[in-house]
């Protein structure tokens, strides 16, 4: 890739997270918030790769001024996703935990005030200008694979080690998600003798980062049921609920520990 195909690249990125910050900013639009947060790891993914040998600054200062928005977005998805799931959790309305799911209405309200007072456009302008600034003049096919091979090392070590803690998956996952979003990049602009490895690659990728994100978000369930034990007209119900997901997050972690141990991570 050129200098112009990455700047269109990088252009992409930011045109597209204004839009869905624009929706999002106002009344936390559940979508738009997703949306955001997909679109700032493809570009945050993006940078680590084009400035792999850089030192480690340069790889997030760009995207470090949209990292105050990206946080704020990552607890106003928390919330909205507990509620839905709390709520789909109990299948008879008369025995919801009403309180607890005031109390996450309470802790969504409360996100509105921080959000209003980001200055969203200003840092989004002050984050691509900076990205310019960091952009290298060309990077081809050996960089590519020599960031791709790096990457696999770092999960294969993980996996070697056989430890396989929330915090092991959860790294794995982040790693993964970089390798992933770079994939579909290089998959549009490669040669096409590439083309078929890529797409086995991102077909991978793609399956394992499904069961590791939903094993990640009900890590996150279970960790936001804890702070509200004086809830005891609800306590039970709770304690229910956490059950439940602490059976299906073992399996989860089950079939995810039996799938890195035997497969292999299938890369161009």
């Amino acid at each position: 890739m050129n200098r112009s195909t990455i700047e269109n690249i990088i252009a992409e990125h930011y045109k597209n997270i204004s839009r869905h910050t624009k929706c999002f900013a106002t009344d936390m639009n559940a979508d738009a918030v997703h949306l955001f947060r997909v679109e700032y790891k493809k570009l945050r993914a993006l940078i680590r790769m084009l400035n792999a040998n850089e030192q480690h600054h340069k790889n997030s200062s760009a995207v470090k001024k949209l990292k105050n928005l990206f946080h704020l977005s990552g607890a106003i998805r928390d919330v909205q996703l507990q509620q839905r799931l709390v709520a789909s959790a109990v299948k008879k309305p008369l025995q919801k935990p009403r309180a607890y799911l005031d109390v996450l209405q309470q802790q969504y309200a409360s996100l509105k005030s921080p959000l209003k007072q980001l200055p969203i456009k200003k840092s989004i302008v002050a984050s691509k200008a900076k990205t310019l600034q960091l952009l290298p003049h060309k990077f081809g096919t050996a960089k590519f694979m020599s960031f791709f091979k790096t990457k696999k090392n770092e999960v294969v070590a993980i996996i070697t080690a056989g430890n396989f803690s929330d915090g092991d998956l959860h790294r794995i996952r982040k790693i993964l998600k970089d390798l992933y979003y770079n994939v579909k990049v290089y998959q549009k602009y490669a040669a096409v003798k590439h083309h078929a490895r890529l797409k086995e690659g991102a077909t991978h990728l793609e399956e394992l980062l499904k069961t590791l994100g939903i094993f990640h978000d009900k890590c996150v369930a279970i960790s936001l049921l804890q702070p509200y034990p004086k809830i005891q007209t609800e306590k039970l119900a709770l304690q229910q609920i956490k059950k439940s997901w602490q059976k299906e997050k073992l399996q989860l972690k089950s079939d995810l520990v039996k799938k890195l141990s035997t497969e292999k991570i299938v890369l161009p």
